[in-house]
């Protein structure tokens, strides 16, 4: 007998179980995923799939099963959310393999990058479930390599009407797409690679929409972006100056502007301390730029404390000749102590 993911011998009921799985693929897919995920927790593994994985390394049930809901007029919701979610779960590879399954995480990786169109129906239904677990798939995907990042930024179509919107924030849509979109995007900028940081910059479908819903966003979610985009952009020593300008271009500024302004206090300092890194401590933006850093300095009415102290920083920094300018659109007292030597 071929032993299980645990190494040990299927029992009777066990095999008896795995029988009446595959069983189930060729009538009820649906019921047959849904077994498989329904003991799993926090995207661990059920004992199932791990047994399924053992029995069929290259999940060729669950790839029929997703692929053919690409053919039909209806897709079934079901079944390409539990399909993605089951592909997802594999690529991770959280569960014990055996000899006979240890390269299932590469192999079904592969195959998922092969095959990028069977993700599409699941985006092109306006649903949250199956965009959710399209985005874990390729969450996933980013994680397991560079190699397949860059397979993701160059095969898969984020140009496509589809994809178009999905990570825009929308007036009472959910916050689960969004924040697995930002999990994905940050899984792709953590490998600090400069060709595939480059490629997903020139995406217009990704970090554009992000950046401009992150003041909606939950306080983690903007805090983890913040993040990332700073240890693995900003910070990385791999990532060319102009990667990093065409990041934190004046438009990203005043999205940052913007959420100064917000009411979490963790954010408000993140944003603070980027913003001062930034415009104080790094030679990234030129003499075409000024207008928009005045634009950002007289942004709040009225001026917190956090504010404030971001204006006096900036104006006693590289950009003192900006002062006059700044003050002169502000129409508003500020009670912070100047100390501004050109004033």
């Amino acid at each position: 007998e071929a032993p299980t993911a645990t190494g040990a011998a299927p029992t009777g009921t066990a095999r008896d179980v795995l029988s009446e799985l595959m069983d189930l693929f060729e009538g009820d897919a649906s019921e047959a995923l849904d077994r498989l995920l329904s003991s799993s927790t926090s995207g661990a593994p059920s004992a199932l799939l791990s047994q399924y994985v053992d029995a069929s390394p290259q999940c060729v049930e669950i790839f029929a099963a997703v692929e053919k809901q690409s053919g039909v007029k209806t897709p079934s919701k079901a079944v390409l959310a539990r399909g993605l979610e089951c592909l997802a779960q594999v690529v991770r590879g959280q569960f014990q393999t055996t000899a006979r399954s240890m390269h299932s995480s590469n192999r079904v990786a592969l195959e998922v990058a092969s095959k990028f169109e069977m993700l599409l129906p699941a985006v092109k239904l306006e649903s949250d479930h199956t965009r959710v677990a399209a985005l874990r798939l390729l969450e996933a995907l980013a994680r397991h390599s560079v190699g397949l990042t860059t397979s993701i930024l160059i095969g898969f179509n984020f140009a496509s009407q589809a994809f178009s919107g999905v990570l825009q924030r929308k007036k009472d849509s959910s916050t689960a797409v969004r924040e697995v979109g930002i999990d994905f995007v940050c899984a792709m900028l953590s490998w600090q690679n400069r060709d595939a940081t480059k490629r997903l910059l020139g995406i217009g479908t990704l970090l554009p929409p992000l950046m401009q819903g992150l003041g909606q966003d939950p306080p983690v979610t903007v805090l983890r972006f913040l993040a990332a985009i700073r240890r693995d952009v900003l910070e990385a020593p791999t990532i060319p100056r102009l990667t990093k300008v065409f990041l934190f271009n004046t438009k990203t500024l005043l999205h940052f502007g913007a959420l100064v302004a917000g009411a979490d206090a963790d954010v408000v300092e993140a944003v603070k301390e980027l913003l001062l890194d930034l415009l104080s401590g790094r030679k990234m933006y030129m003499e075409k730029d000024e207008d928009a850093i005045v634009k950002l300095l007289t942004l709040w009415n009225p001026m917190e404390v956090a504010q404030q102290d971001i204006v006096v920083a900036v104006l006693e920094g590289p950009f003192a000749h900006l002062a006059p300018r700044v003050f002169r659109n502000l129409h508003i007292s500020i009670t912070a102590q100047l100390t501004l030597k050109n004033l």
